[in-house]
Parts: C-alpha cells; structure tokens; sequence
C-alpha cells in the first residue's frame, strides 16, 4: 500500500494500472466469497427481504449484485421476474 500511496503523486500509467488490476481483483474475489458464504435464507429469503437482519440484507443485496453481473450480456437474468418489485424500482 505503501507503494500505491507514494506513486498517486506521480500520475504514471503504471499506478493507474496497478489500481485497475486491484479494483477488478477485489470485485471477482468479492463474488467468489459472498457465494460461498450466503446461506439459502440470504439468497432467497422466504419470509421478504424486509424481514432480514441488517447482516442478512447486506448479503442479500450482495448476492443480487454477483446474480446481476453474471447474468449481463447473456440476454436472460437469473432473477425473478418481481426483483425489481421487491425493491420499490419501478
């Protein structure tokens, strides 16, 4: 971190390249990670979404956004039809 923190002052590609690389690391082990700790309640909450602890919708929300971004560009979305009811976008 050190490095990263010492280089933004210069405004180098190579900087701005590590940065990216990070970024994009962190968003795939970010998916992997709340997949693999997502309980089934958390995936698909049986009682609504409002009925979730803080935690829970946290996860939820989570595991919406890695549903969404595997799903872009292949036509079809894994979702249900209602997701977007259950959030109040119209």
């Amino acid at each position: 971190m050190t490095f990263l923190y010492n280089n933004l002052t210069n405004n180098d590609e190579k900087t701005y390249l590590i940065i990216i690389v990070i970024a994009v690391a962190i968003n795939l082990l970010l998916r992997q990670l709340v997949m693999l700790f997502a309980s089934d309640d958390e995936i698909k909450p049986p009682n609504g979404f409002q009925n979730l602890s803080f935690k829970e919708k946290i996860m939820h929300m989570l595991v919406l956004h890695v549903q969404l971004s595997s799903a872009s560009g292949r036509g079809r979305s894994r979702l249900p039809e209602n997701w977007h009811t259950r959030f109040g976008v119209t």
